[in-house]
């Protein structure tokens, strides 16, 4: 459909995803070999820079802009609006919030320092509720803001390719893996990506850059594709990434995992079935890195009351 749309549109731009080659229902898609046209997917363990985060950004903005106008129009309907897997009322999805949760609780207590007992301590008052408020905050959504999101847009779920010589400088993105789907508010696919797959850094101190990257091309996709309804202002993008602090609190307990070294932090087939200790690699909390990328994180949701 959103190919249907381009060309209805006569937008020449590149797709954001690869070509359907050919399938057998319920048991396989081929896809193109986008490494053909040079693309590569990045580094998850290194975070990505400002220009990737922007690229990103940009092109998420560009996808949820034709989904509004499809959705506007009644041809993405209810069976079509997937599983919203972060809030999914699941006791698989309810353990996994409180296996990362507990694994930074535990690392915060006995291995960062004696000033992060206070901030465990508000992390284990979590435990048992998280997944009930996600959903709280998934429910309760103004459908002004409401997109198709992609809903797991993290560095594995897309490839880059870069400029001839610059091989550091991204031009071009497709995503990939669309098995997250679902209809919500965009602020979900915006939050996600950048506690994934930003370098924190970048993210904390240029989030007012990456928000106005975010909205700009928004607000030009939606007049691209004469969008007739109410688009979302700069200052609404801000308030739904201030409205859904929670979910940063819950990112950023998943965060040391996505950027591992090991590619075992995290076993998959025992959350429901064992004692998070034997579920996560708790090296991944503890090595000095995830205090780095997140400890900040956290004082600050602190500070906001959000724990």
């Amino acid at each position: 459909m959103m190919e249907e749309l381009m060309e209805e549109f006569n937008d020449k731009r590149e797709k954001l995803w690869a070509d359907l080659l050919g399938f057998q229902p319920y048991n396989k898609l081929v896809f193109e070999d986008l490494s053909d046209n040079g693309y590569i997917v990045a580094d998850r363990r290194k975070g990505l820079d400002f220009n990737h985060s922007k690229l990103v950004l940009r092109n998420l903005a560009r996808m949820h802009a034709m989904s509004k106008v499809l959705l506007a129009r009644g041809l993405i309907t209810a069976e079509d609006r997937g599983q919203f897997l972060m809030a999914k009322e699941d006791p698989f999805i309810d353990k996994f919030w409180d296996i990362t949760i507990t694994m930074m609780a535990d690392a915060m207590e006995h291995k960062w320092g004696d000033e992060w007992k206070e901030m465990s301590s508000k992390l284990r008052k979590q435990l048992g509720s998280v997944g009930s408020k996600m959903r709280s905050i998934a429910e309760n959504v103004d459908q002004r803001f409401v997109v198709f999101n992609h809903g797991d847009v993290w560095t594995c779920n897309f490839m880059f390719r870069y400029m001839e010589y610059e091989d550091s400088f991204p031009i071009s993105i497709k995503f990939i893996d669309y098995q997250g789907c679902h209809v919500n508010s965009f602020i979900w696919d915006v939050v996600q990506f950048l506690f994934s797959s930003s370098i924190p850094s970048v993210r904390r101190l240029r989030l007012t850059d990456l928000l106005e990257t975010y909205h700009k091309a928004l607000e030009k996709n939606l007049n691209i594709f004469n969008y007739a309804g109410y688009v979302p202002t700069l200052e609404d993008v801000k308030s739904e990434w201030k409205r859904v602090e929670y979910l940063h609190f819950c990112l950023a307990s998943v965060q040391p995992i996505t950027v591992a070294e090991t590619s075992t932090a995290f076993d998959i087939e025992k959350v429901t079935t064992h004692l998070p200790h034997e579920v996560v690699d708790e090296t991944v909390f503890t090595d000095g890195r995830a205090l780095n990328d997140v400890g900040e994180d956290y004082k600050t949701l602190a500070a906001h009351g959000v724990i």
